[in-house]
């Protein structure tokens, strides 16, 4: 995994010293996990599959099937965070940059909540966010997508590094500029449980 696994940027982050981060963080398993915030059956399986051991397709369908507790799943946005990326949990609304939350009244700002929702969930699965994805029509306004990200990203308490990430992916069409590993969804599921959505 250290060798062939990891990029120069996730050996940095783990002190660039494999035996040392090792101990530290108890193992590959351990390492994965804070890299990318996942629990450890995530990790186990991501790991399976970054060094040959798992086909990816076949580690998708483990994931899927995975049950996780709930605790588990309170943990995963809490090592999320920590991981650093943009995490963003559905209720009650949390958004969360570079281990710090945003500090915006989601609930007020509904709408720029669901533009930030599904830029999210757009990037993470690697497409983008026209007035389609939003569901909306607003044909006589062909700017109305671009006008709805500008409020977004001028918001007062959205943070300008994360504003400098949402780019333009075509005329009135936007993305999150963030590798998909680093941008994580959790959303509520059956019984009100806090799981993580996976495209």
């Amino acid at each position: 995994l250290w060798h062939y696994g990891l990029d120069p940027a996730d050996r940095r982050q783990l002190g660039d010293n494999l035996d040392a981060a090792y101990a530290r963080y108890g193992g590959a398993v351990g390492m994965w996990r804070h890299l990318h915030g996942v629990t450890v059956p995530q990790a186990v399986v991501a790991v399976a599959v970054r060094i040959g051991f798992l086909h990816a397709d076949l580690g998708q369908t483990l994931l899927r099937v995975l049950e996780v507790d709930p605790a588990d799943a309170i943990d995963a946005v809490e090592a999320a965070v920590n991981s650093g990326g943009l995490v963003l949990v559905e209720t009650p609304r949390e958004a969360h940059w570079e281990r710090k939350s945003i500090e915006v009244n989601w609930v007020k700002f509904s709408s720029r909540w669901d533009l930030l929702w599904a830029l999210a969930r757009a990037s993470k699965g690697g497409g983008s966010v026209d007035a389609f994805t939003l569901r909306e029509r607003n044909e006589g306004d062909p700017k109305f997508v671009t006008k709805r990200k500008c409020r977004l990203v001028n918001t007062v308490g959205f943070p300008l590094t994360l504003a400098d990430c949402v780019v333009s992916a075509g005329s009135g069409t936007y993305r999150i500029d963030v590798p998909r590993d680093r941008v994580r969804v959790f959303e509520r599921g059956v019984g009100d449980e806090v799981r993580e959505w996976t495209p």
